[in-house]
């Protein structure tokens, strides 16, 4: 089972621990803060093969920063709480963990 502290952006799993530079962490949140979050989830996607897990780690941090905006905030820059379901459903698609998105429910 994994374990992740977004917060600190810390990813750690039974076999390894990722951690995301202080300058990766700046630069999404900077994106997000800007607006630009469309431009910032394309940029992360691009990178992600499906067996690259500090990008997946990278796309995690992504989505649980922009899940923290309001959705006026989101809506103004083109963006919805419901992209945020639907890129994490995405993200577990593509790296293996299709299961997990049973958990991802609509509210």
């Amino acid at each position: 089972l994994a374990a992740f502290a977004v917060g600190q952006a810390v990813f750690q799993s039974p076999e390894e621990k990722y951690s995301l530079s202080d300058s990766k962490c700046s630069q999404i949140k900077s994106m997000v803060d800007r607006g630009e979050i469309n431009e910032a989830e394309n940029m992360l996607f691009e990178k992600l093969d499906g067996t690259d897990k500090a990008s997946a780690a990278e796309m995690i941090f992504f989505y649980e920063y922009t899940s923290q905006k309001s959705s006026e905030f989101l809506k103004q820059h083109n963006y919805s709480k419901e992209e945020v379901l639907e890129g994490l459903r995405m993200l577990a698609a593509k790296t293996g963990f299709r299961h997990m998105t049973d958990l991802l429910e609509e509210s």
